[in-house]
């Protein structure tokens, strides 16, 4: 994701915090395609939903577009 919208993580700081960052400050339409490749069984699958809707909540001018052949267990239009 970093790498499509122009971010290059620097320093020690956490990546995740970083894209968050930049995020927050933006207004703009992000179309993740094909995200059941990004999930697998347990933490990971719940960490990456997880990150979308962290997205959502400190990027007030982010949309996301998500397609996934796997469910992932959120509301259509969800708007938070």
């Amino acid at each position: 994701m970093a790498g499509a919208i122009r971010l290059s993580f620097y320093g020690p700081s956490d990546p995740k915090d970083q894209l968050l960052n930049y995020l927050s400050e933006k207004q703009m339409l992000l179309v993740l395609d094909n995200v059941e490749q990004l999930l697998g069984k347990g933490p990971p699958q719940a960490s990456i939903v997880e990150l979308m809707v962290e997205i959502l909540q400190r990027a007030p001018g982010v949309k996301l577009v998500i397609t996934s052949r796997e469910v992932l267990d959120l509301q259509g239009g969800m708007d938070l």
